[in-house]
């Protein structure tokens, strides 16, 4: 049984698919991040997260490295060091890649290896 997608973004490093499936969305991020219920004129924060898939600030290698990255992208800086954002959660298998998780919360600085840093001044 295929999964219905319901939105793709383009890795910034390689041009690569990233998928988000309706499923994903719709049984485990919504239900369970309400924060990305609404994030402009009671739309929901599906194009926030395709956004930060295809423009994030930092990717950082995921729990299981050799299958898992989390993109990050800043929205607003808290504090020193500490900022708010959208971070998506992707792993890949079987030459696809997918979003597994996304949330809006404050963004601490992690021990997580850098895998990709967007450029000072790029946007």
């Amino acid at each position: 049984m295929s999964q219905k997608i319901i939105a793709t973004a383009k890795d910034p490093r390689n041009g690569s698919d990233i998928v988000i499936y309706e499923q994903t969305w719709t049984t485990h991020i919504k239900p369970n991040h309400s924060e990305l219920e609404d994030c402009e004129h009671g739309n929901d924060c599906l194009q926030e997260v395709v956004t930060t898939l295809n423009n994030p600030d930092i990717i950082r290698e995921g729990r299981k490295p050799e299958t898992e990255e989390l993109f990050i992208r800043y929205t607003t800086s808290e504090e020193f060091g500490v900022y708010k954002g959208i971070s998506v959660s992707t792993r890949t298998e079987d030459d696809k890649t997918f979003v597994t998780t996304a949330y809006h919360d404050e963004i601490k600085p992690s021990k997580g290896v850098v895998k990709y840093m967007k450029k000072k001044g790029a946007k």
